[in-house]
């Protein structure tokens, strides 16, 4: 019985590390597509919908880790996207925020139209990035000290930023250690 049991979790353990690798091959893939320019084809697309349908996605995660997610999208924003690329980045920075955010904080993702731009803000009160880390977020498998213990590939933020930069648009962060992180999409909107 000790060996069945041993080989059910090694089983297992082989399962979970392969589909870690199968991610992050995926995710190697999309961003390689990405900045190539291999961008499939963009279409019209309603991005408040798709925004609140990420934040409908990510309350359970929300709740589960007790956070309080808010999401402030009130007027129908249309852009030209890529539905996949775009949820892949929304909940991308949706998953850190919630992630890096202590049990009792709040994460919340709003949408402003600015001139002919769309910003798109995530903002959470976790423990921030420090100063050193900041201008390398973006980097490829770059890692901060605190992200190290999480789970993760150190590709999120790269592929994020190249989404952003394949739909002519870019992302920042603003942030300071113990005061939380404001990571800023903005992407161009077609004239009606």
């Amino acid at each position: 019985a000790d060996n069945r049991t041993d080989n059910s979790e090694l089983a297992a353990s082989i399962i979970e590390e392969s589909d870690r690798l199968l991610h992050l091959i995926n995710t190697m893939l999309d961003l390689s597509e990405t900045e190539a320019g291999l961008t499939p084809e963009m279409t019209r697309l309603n991005l408040s919908k798709l925004i609140r349908d990420a934040c409908e996605l990510y309350q359970a995660l929300a709740h589960e880790s007790h956070i309080e997610l808010v999401c402030a999208v009130d007027e129908e924003v249309f852009i030209e996207g890529n539905r996949q690329f775009l949820q892949r980045m929304i909940g991308n920075l949706l998953d850190n925020a919630i992630k890096y955010t202590p049990a009792g904080g709040r994460v919340a993702i709003e949408q402003e139209m600015r001139g002919r731009d769309v910003l798109i803000r995530v903002q959470d009160t976790g423990p921030g990035i420090s100063e050193a880390d900041l201008p390398r977020i973006f980097e490829r498998f770059y890692r901060c000290d605190q992200s190290r213990s999480k789970p993760g590939s150190g590709l999120g933020l790269s592929l994020a930023s190249a989404i952003a930069r394949a739909h002519l648009g870019s992302i920042s962060v603003k942030s300071s250690e113990n005061t939380g992180s404001l990571f800023t999409v903005r992407l161009p909107v077609p004239a009606a």
